[in-house]
This record gives structure tokens, C-alpha cells and sequence, in this order.
């Protein structure tokens, strides 16, 4: 073979080597960008899996999307702005002065808690914020209720008077329509005094009772923080 042919033959095959060469890296780098793309896709969709509940009640908090109110078995659009309104419409001091976040029904998702008072302090009540899939429902309670709050979820409560019942609950579930609670202790009576007490609905003596509370006592306290813009951010 003479010298030109050979030359001719190893340009070609050098040619193609360079084109296989040209389209394996190009093809390496496109599968390689599109893994990067379905990983960051991945993770990206995980965040916002992990963000969305907090995300949804944030939205509620800061007002940029209603909850649903629930009371007396029926639910109403509800904006965060009109919270003081369901505890005295009348009332220009009424306000959501603080919050807490706290897992109340122990479904490992936690709810918010809104505290609303008047000027004196009284006459308010709560607010539970909970998610339920993409939209956030609102139940509200008196004064009395979702006291000494805890970081399980339990509770103090009385009756509106707070002389003729008063006790330890939990929220068992809650609903469109609203939410259940079990009374883990309870005592009952007169202005005179306690005459009847029971521990998960059963007949119990004073003294387990009192035990009862003091072990709740123990426990710790859900944390509180002022209702602004800046700790909703910090939380959320």
C-alpha cells in the first residue's frame, strides 16, 4: 500500500475515532444533566412535601389564605383578621396576642394554638389552627380551655364558672365539623367543694386525682410567643 493510501486511511480512521469520541462525551454529558435535573426534582419535591404543612399554616397566620371556621357542626370562610371578632365582636381590644405550636392530637403533626384576650385579659378564648389536606380548619374554645398547655398535648380545663367541673383532657381527633376530646381526670361539684372524681372515665378517690395533677404539674409547658410577624416567621 503506498504512502498516500496509508495516510488516507489513518486520517479517516482518525476521524471517526474523534467523531465517537465527539458523540460519547456529548452523550455523557446530557445523561449526566438530565440525573441532575431528576435529583434536584426529587429533592425539591421532598421539601415541599416536608414544608407543606407549616407552609399552609403560615399562609393562615400571616393572612394570606382563609381557614374554615367550624362551630355547630358547620364550617365558613374565615380570614386570620376576624379571630377576635368570634369572641367579642364589640370588643376593639380584642386581639390574638399570643401563639403556640403544640402536637395536640398526637398524629405527629402539629397544630396552632391561638390565645385571644381583651384589654382586662378575659372574656377570650382559643383558636386551634389544624390542616387537613390542603386547607386549614378553626375551632374555637372559651377561656377556660387549653390551659397550662403542654408540650404532649394535654391540658387543664374547667367549666365556664369554674366550680362545677375541672380537670385534666387531650384532643383525641378533630373533624370538617370539629374535634373530640377524652377527660383524662376529672372532678365534679358544688361551689362547696369536690364531691366526685374519676380517672379515664372511671370512679377514682381524691387522692389518685390529686396525684393526677401533680404529675401533669411535672410536665413540661408549651411554649408561648407574642402573635408577630417576626416570631410566625421564626417558628414557620
Amino acid at each position: 500500500m503506498g504512502r498516500k493510501k496509508i495516510a488516507l486511511v489513518l486520517t479517516a480512521i482518525l476521524a471517526v475515532a474523534v467523531l465517537l469520541t465527539f458523540i460519547c462525551v456529548s452523550w455523557w454529558f446530557r445523561h449526566s444533566a438530565e440525573n441532575g435535573k431528576a435529583s434536584d426534582s426529587g429533592q425539591t419535591a421532598s421539601g415541599n412535601s416536608d414544608s407543606a404543612p407549616k407552609e399552609i399554616l403560615k399562609a393562615v397566620l400571616f393572612g394570606d389564605a382563609p381557614f374554615q371556621y367550624c362551630s355547630d357542626g358547620k364550617t365558613a370562610s374565615a380570614d386570620i383578621t376576624d379571630v377576635p371578632a368570634l369572641f367579642d365582636a364589640d370588643d376593639p381590644f380584642m386581639k390574638i396576642w399570643e401563639f403556640s405550636v403544640a402536637d395536640l392530637d398526637g398524629d405527629g403533626e402539629e397544630e396552632v394554638i391561638l390565645s385571644v384576650a381583651g384589654a382586662a385579659g378575659d372574656m377570650g378564648g382559643k383558636v386551634i389552627l389544624h390542616r387537613i389536606d390542603d386547607a386549614v380548619y378553626g375551632y374555637s374554645t372559651d377561656n377556660r380551655t387549653l390551659v397550662d398547655l403542654k408540650t404532649d398535648g394535654t391540658y387543664g380545663y374547667s367549666d365556664p364558672t369554674g366550680l362545677a367541673e375541672t380537670g385534666i383532657a387531650v384532643v383525641t381527633g378533630f373533624s370538617s365539623t370539629g374535634y373530640t376530646v377524652e377527660k383524662l381526670a376529672c372532678a365534679a361539684g358544688t361551689y362547696e367543694g369536690w364531691d366526685s372524681f374519676a380517672l379515664d372515665r372511671q370512679p377514682a378517690g381524691e387522692g389518685d386525682f390529686m396525684d393526677m395533677l401533680s404529675q401533669q404539674e411535672t410536665k413540661p409547658n408549651a411554649e408561648w410567643h407574642d402573635f408577630t410577624d417576626e416570631n410566625i416567621d421564626a417558628i414557620f
